[in-house]
């Protein structure tokens, strides 16, 4: 696992290069960090769902920023690219939908 992890890190860093301080990859591993050390404290956490999706969850801002139209939600967008990231990475199905 930790290797796979540090292959998605990578790849959210590459695509989030030349986003602003707020939410760039930083941000992501401020989000990542925090996720980790709160869920020290609590129970039943799957900790690979939670790094991921913490790796994960603004993966598409960059669509959302460079958007003119307005219509695309990086919420939305990330998600879509999560799912194709983790398939790639041979995540089971019930993994890649929580």
């Amino acid at each position: 696992m930790k290797n796979k992890l540090q292959k998605i890190k990578k790849i959210v860093e590459k695509k989030m290069e030349g986003l602003g301080p707020s939410h760039d990859f930083s941000h992501v591993m401020r989000v990542y960090n925090l996720c980790k050390k709160i869920a020290k404290e609590e129970k039943n956490v799957d900790l690979e769902v939670l790094e991921l999706a913490a790796l994960l969850h603004d993966i598409g801002r960059k669509k959302e920023d460079l958007d003119k139209t307005g219509k695309i939600d990086h919420a939305t967008e990330s998600a879509k690219m999560a799912e194709k990231i983790l398939k790639k990475f041979g995540l089971p199905k019930e993994k890649v939908e929580r």
